[in-house]
């Protein structure tokens, strides 16, 4: 496992991932509705955020190559884990509530951060962008790669979360999701082999 930290590990993370099929895959509880595994892993390279991970394989698959997970959630069990016995390539650690816990140059402000990227998007952004907006505007931004997003439905439904008061209402989110579905899918119409499940 490589963990993501300084600017070589970045640009090491971004050849890996350039030219292939990418499964980024959300923590949506839609995601259980549909049996989408065996097509989650079908990708080259499957990256999951957080509780992307595979709990249900026929409806998350049992591929891992990269995940991204904010510190908050390292230490649930459930996620320590799954942290502590998958055989994955890259790990980005992200999150925190200051600079100091935010391990990764892609968080942490020299390359990507929810700040910067939130400017990009302002005024038509009115809250600070999530993580997973965050991640999929650097892969349209840096990787030439084929898309498919899994598990991503801007709470439409609730996110899974390892405990209880870890979840957020959207009424009252720290994001605007109404927003970044517009965004995202403005980004996917104009990339023709990306798809949005």
């Amino acid at each position: 496992m490589k963990r993501v930290i300084t600017h070589e590990d970045a640009k090491e993370l971004f050849t890996y991932l350039s030219g292939k099929t990418i499964s980024l895959v959300g923590n949506a509880q839609s995601l259980l509705e549909k049996e989408q595994g065996e097509l989650i892993d079908s990708s080259d390279v499957v990256m999951r955020i957080n509780r992307g991970y595979p709990a249900d394989f026929k409806r998350h698959g049992t591929k891992t190559n990269v995940v991204w997970m904010n510190n908050r959630f390292v230490g649930d069990k459930v996620i320590g884990d799954y942290l502590r016995t998958s055989k994955f390539f890259y790990y980005v650690l992200q999150g925190g509530s200051n600079k100091s816990e935010i391990e990764s140059c892609l968080i942490k402000g020299d390359t990507y951060n929810w700040n910067d990227v939130w400017n990009v998007h302002k005024p038509e952004m009115k809250k600070m962008p999530s993580q997973g907006f965050v991640i999929i505007y650097m892969i349209y931004k840096e990787i030439d790669c084929k898309l498919n997003l899994f598990g991503f439905d801007f709470m439409k439904t609730k996110i899974q979360m390892p405990r209880p008061e870890l979840h957020i209402d959207r009424s009252n989110s720290p994001h605007d999701f109404e927003t970044e579905k517009r965004l995202v899918e403005q980004m996917f119409s104009k990339r023709k082999d990306w798809r949005i499940y």
